[in-house]
């Protein structure tokens, strides 16, 4: 019988090694990216971003998000 183990590997051995690539490929990547709270707010001050009515437009409030390694994310 034909397999892909050395010559002399159990099969207790085989199942070790066949269970942590399983663990492997299949755990949740690092995250590489948090924010927490994240709050943006434009016009109605002078930074040179001001809308043409003056006012103040919150784009963000309080917002949260991971990202795992391999994610492609767009806020």
């Amino acid at each position: 019988m034909a397999h892909d183990s050395p010559p002399g590997t159990d099969d207790a051995a085989r199942a070790r090694t066949i269970g942590e690539e399983l663990a492997r490929s299949t755990a949740t990547p690092p995250v590489t990216v948090r924010c927490e709270g994240v709050t943006h707010r434009y016009g109605g001050d002078s930074s040179g971003f001001r809308a043409a009515s003056s006012r103040t437009v919150t784009a963000l409030r309080d917002a949260s998000f991971e990202a795992h390694a391999g994610e492609v994310v767009g806020l």
